[in-house]
């Protein structure tokens, strides 16, 4: 409970480094990878192949939003 208490926090305070927009998807997927994570690791659930290339997409997903920083990163430092 203590954990889940500090989302609000944790939410709030990545805000400071991207919109909200993107921020609610982030936390969304990684909220989906996490409570998967726990299913198929501590309650020994399996997983159909669709829903395991669902998963793979989420991580894709997630790689997608953050290179977009890093990309922009990269076109500022060959200017």
């Amino acid at each position: 409970m203590f954990v889940y208490g500090l989302q609000p926090y944790v939410f709030l305070q990545s805000l400071r480094y991207e919109s909200m927009t993107v921020m609610n998807i982030m936390w969304d997927l990684i909220s989906d990878i996490l409570v998967t994570t726990t299913g198929l690791l501590y309650f020994k659930e399996s997983l159909t192949p669709v829903k395991q290339g669902a998963l793979g997409l989420a991580f894709v997903s997630i790689l997608l939003f953050a290179c977009d920083d890093w990309l922009c990163a990269l076109n500022s430092k060959k200017k």
